[in-house]
């Protein structure tokens, strides 16, 4: 028997996600602002009321990577989001197997290992429907102070 093709006109973005492009409206679609992108916390509860994330400002964000090559959700939470989301993601892990004898602290310490993502990866659906969340340990977080300018600074830099 063929293998059956994938014949939705969507194609490799999810229902979710899909549902969101088609309802933007055209002037919307016009003025998108590459610089910008959307929290994709995957409980669609976003904490800071839908505010998008500036990409030239990533203080207070975290970075996290779906194994879905063709993912289009995002790569950024807000991090109450991601905090809020963390915290459901190890309420799971504490009904897990091995990880019911943990501790807290040692939940926490292994979530985004292999050891305890393994565990808890299915708590970790991503938006796009067809892959799953993990928190980015490569990523260096922009420090305290990075990319704000106030006036004194632009004067001084003047003269």
């Amino acid at each position: 028997m063929a293998p059956r093709r994938n014949n939705h006109a969507l194609g490799p973005i999810g229902g979710e996600i899909a549902a969101g492009y088609l309802a933007m409206d055209p002037e919307t679609i016009e003025n998108h602002d590459a610089n910008v992108t959307r929290c994709c916390v995957p409980s669609g509860e976003c904490l800071r009321n839908l505010e998008p994330i500036c990409l030239d400002d990533l203080r207070e964000t975290v970075r996290v990577t779906c194994n879905n090559d063709h993912c289009m959700a995002g790569r950024y939470m807000h991090r109450i989001c991601f905090e809020a989301w963390e915290q459901t993601v190890l309420t799971y892990l504490k009904s897990c197997g091995r990880a019911r004898s943990w501790s807290e602290r040692q939940r926490h310490q292994n979530l985004w290992t292999k050891k305890g993502y393994d565990l808890a990866f299915k708590a970790c659906g991503c938006k796009c429907g067809r892959g799953h969340l993990k928190k980015d340990l490569d990523w260096v977080p922009p420090p305290p102070g990075f990319g704000i300018r106030d006036e004194d600074t632009k004067k001084k830099k003047r003269r």
